[in-house]
């Protein structure tokens, strides 16, 4: 069979758009999967999209998440996660369902209110929730909470992706990623510490970011912006991250931006944080007296 010495100009005309089709349908495009920070406008487009799935939950700061039962203390540390059972409770007291699509927004202003509003996220990933999202820049109708309590959420086990403890701490060593100090500069550098602990000053060879590095204007900054900050800091790292705070609360809004804004993979948060490494006996340094040594 001879074939033709040109292409039909109907083909020219109608394939890339049949190609176009195709990709849609079959979810390829990256609109099929918003992102995680969401705005005012995205948020309307959800609500429309999935109607009567929408669960708007309010985060003022850390007391809600404890009288919510997101954070428990035991074994002497502060603001821990929970276990599977409890995290189970917790989500159906909040009136949370599997296949809900949980929106998270920090009611309030300021670090606190978003480090809790990061940490409920990042516990949420924790029980394998897909369909989570972060709202900032908006005013949502706060009657939108009273939720019914009936929902049935059942966690039988969290994942070990994003969460590390002592021992994981320099996972990034291999590849020259220290870890990530998410707290304020005076109190990383030991000048001011927290009530439980005995060595002030930070996990020696950890990088301070203060919070308020990843704010412009009250909202995250752009993703650009964090991109360039973050390249900084740490340049473009092949391995794991790891961030801590003191109990892993401000360690969440590191998390949340490197691993939901900027894209990396594996992130992973210290939970139980300073507090835990101080108690432990874990090397630490301290800008005060420093003598070119490890403390601890």
């Amino acid at each position: 069979m001879r074939l033709p010495n040109k292409i039909p100009s109907f083909y020219v005309f109608f394939v890339p758009f049949i190609c176009a089709f195709l990709l849609q349908i079959s979810g390829v495009q990256s609109a099929e999967t918003p992102p995680a920070l969401i705005g005012p406008d995205q948020m309307l487009t959800l609500q429309k999209k999935h109607a009567g799935q929408v669960r708007i939950v309010h985060v003022s700061g850390p007391e809600i998440l404890k009288q919510s039962g997101w954070l428990i203390d035991y074994d002497g540390l502060p603001g821990m996660l929970p276990t599977a059972q409890q995290l189970s409770s917790a989500a159906k007291q909040s009136g949370l369902a599997p296949d809900d699509h949980i929106v998270i927004w920090p009611s309030q202003t300021g670090v606190w209110a978003y480090a809790a509003a990061t940490r409920l996220f990042w516990t949420l990933r924790m029980m394998g929730h897909k369909h989570l999202y972060f709202l900032e820049g908006g005013v949502v109708d706060k009657g939108q909470s009273n939720i019914a309590t009936s929902s049935q959420y059942p966690v039988e086990t969290l994942s070990s992706k994003w969460i590390t403890n002592m021992g994981g701490v320099y996972a990034g060593d291999d590849y020259q990623t220290p870890p990530l100090d998410i707290r304020d500069a005076e109190r990383s550098e030991g000048y001011t510490t927290h009530p439980l602990v005995y060595d002030p000053g930070t996990i020696y060879g950890a990088l301070n970011i203060p919070p308020v590095a990843f704010f412009e204007n009250g909202l995250f900054k752009t993703k650009e912006q964090l991109r360039a900050l973050m390249d900084d800091v740490i340049g473009k790292p092949p391995g794991p991250v790891v961030v801590f705070s003191d109990t892993g609360l401000r360690a969440s809004i590191g998390w949340f931006v490197i691993h939901e804004i900027i894209g990396l993979k594996d992130v992973r948060l210290y939970d139980g944080g300073y507090i835990d490494w101080d108690a432990q006996g874990g090397e630490t340094y301290d800008e005060r007296n420093d003598m070119g040594d490890a403390l601890g």
